[in-house]
């Protein structure tokens, strides 16, 4: 449907192609109107890209697709009208394999991989994929919170009954202690709140001190790995995740961690093999193809 809208509004595939190249973020869409950005007092400023359903006006066509398939699609669209190629519409198909060779490339990753993985029902893919990429974004969201600092990520469904998101994170265990900012001492109010609040606090580890205009105290750390992170917030111990209503009750009874290696196990299911291996490329296929 979104594409099918697209080629309407823009009158041909490669008229979609070429205006794509040259979207910028907020761009909005709606047939029979001019092309423009998203006004901050109507949508939410943050969206990447508007597509009014012509049959629903209410809905926004792209909101399902993620800002990673979005922007890959500019991008690509940019190499297509540079230098046009079949490879763009036919791409290589998957060659597979050995176990060997995923633990070789996982092993030569200076940094550390995961794959939350766990089962649930079936679902229309439509939701499935929409859900999966809300529980991603609290997920990851959780994880920066908590100073782990996730950067790379990406989905993988076998569309049935099995989905894991796969994380590539530069800290992936943390030190028993955090540093925690408190407020500048001239704030005499918040300095009172803060000093009484972890000045006999359980996880307090050392502290309140000042150091230059501002209170500081350390804390101890309720969780020191990913793997943890993931187990307690799935069952419910404060750190805030909410999970889409789909997937909840199974992916807080069912959710495993797997890490570098230990990924190895989920070979061989539909689809993942090729997801596992593209994610530890980290390199689109379509650009491999059109730099050789």
């Amino acid at each position: 449907m979104l594409i099918d809208t697209l080629v309407l509004y823009y009158r041909s595939f490669m008229e979609t192609v070429r205006h794509a190249s040259s979207w910028n973020k907020g761009t909005l869409l709606e047939i029979g109107k001019s092309e423009g950005i998203v006004s901050t007092n109507d949508r939410d400023a943050n969206v990447d890209l508007v597509v009014i359903d012509p049959v629903d006006p209410n809905r926004n066509l792209a909101a399902a697709v993620r800002p990673d398939k979005l922007w890959s699609f500019v991008a690509a669209g940019r190499e297509f009208l540079r230098k046009p190629g079949l490879w763009y519409f036919y791409p290589p198909e998957f060659k597979p394999k050995t176990r060997q060779l995923f633990a070789k490339r996982i092993d030569g990753t200076d940094h550390d991989v995961f794959a939350i993985a766990f089962k649930h029902q079936v679902l229309v893919p439509d939701v499935l994929w929409g859900q999966l990429m809300k529980l991603e974004r609290i997920l990851l969201d959780i994880m920066a919170r908590e100073d782990f600092n996730p950067y790379r990520s990406a989905l993988w469904s076998d569309e049935k009954e099995q989905s894991a998101i796969l994380i590539e994170a530069d800290r992936t265990t943390l030190p028993p202690v955090r540093l925690q900012k408190g407020p500048p001492v001239s704030k005499g109010e918040d300095s009172l709140s803060f000093v009484e609040k972890h000045l006999r606090a359980r996880d307090t580890a050392r502290g309140p001190w000042i150091e230059g205009d501002r209170w500081m105290v350390e804390k101890e750390r309720g969780i020191s790995s990913i793997r943890e992170l993931v187990k307690a917030a799935a069952r419910g111990e404060t750190y805030g995740l909410t999970l889409p209503k789909q997937l909840g009750g199974s992916f807080r009874k069912s959710v495993k961690v797997l890490q570098d290696r230990e990924i190895l196990s989920m070979l061989g299911r539909k689809g993942f093999d090729r997801s596992l291996w593209e994610f530890l490329e980290a390199k689109p296929s379509w650009l491999k193809a059109g730099s050789s």
